[in-house]
């Protein structure tokens, strides 16, 4: 009874919730003290600021496992995955690669491109997108 006890009680103490970050101070804030991102997008609600002009969905969770502050003050992160399932690439291995950089003016950029899987040559032009955070983009800190 009493390691149930115990154990519940660390599974309690434990548990922690994601409190939202409404602005780049409290963003960098989060990321100069290693807490963990995750970053949620409405692509419907960014403008695309790009020749392409589709995205494959309407909305993505991201967490990153790494960011960084870049010498501008930017703070960004990349996300590279492995997919045979992009529309354009019927049945064909492809890696999707985006790149989100979030700025002081609280906005999110993110560019997707399209690599071969055999070489990682570019397969066709990307897409960008601009979200405003609080907006378009939640950025929420766990811990």
């Amino acid at each position: 009874m009493k390691k149930l006890l115990c154990f519940t009680s660390l599974l309690i103490a434990s548990v922690s919730f994601a409190d939202q970050l409404h602005n780049y101070d409290q963003i960098k804030s989060a990321v100069t003290e290693g807490k963990l991102t995750r970053i949620v997008v409405d692509y419907s609600k960014c403008v695309i600021t790009s020749e392409q002009k589709t995205i494959g969905n309407h909305n993505a969770i991201f967490t990153p496992n790494a960011m960084a502050i870049t010498n501008d003050g930017g703070i960004s992160s990349y996300l590279l995955y492995f997919t045979m399932n992009d529309p354009h690439y019927p049945g064909r291995g492809i890696y999707q690669y985006g790149k989100y950089l979030i700025s002081k003016d609280n906005s999110l950029l993110i560019t997707f491109s399209t690599l071969n899987a055999a070489d990682f040559t570019a397969l066709d032009g990307s897409v960008s997108l601009n979200c405003k955070i609080d907006d378009a983009a939640k950025i929420f800190s766990l811990g």
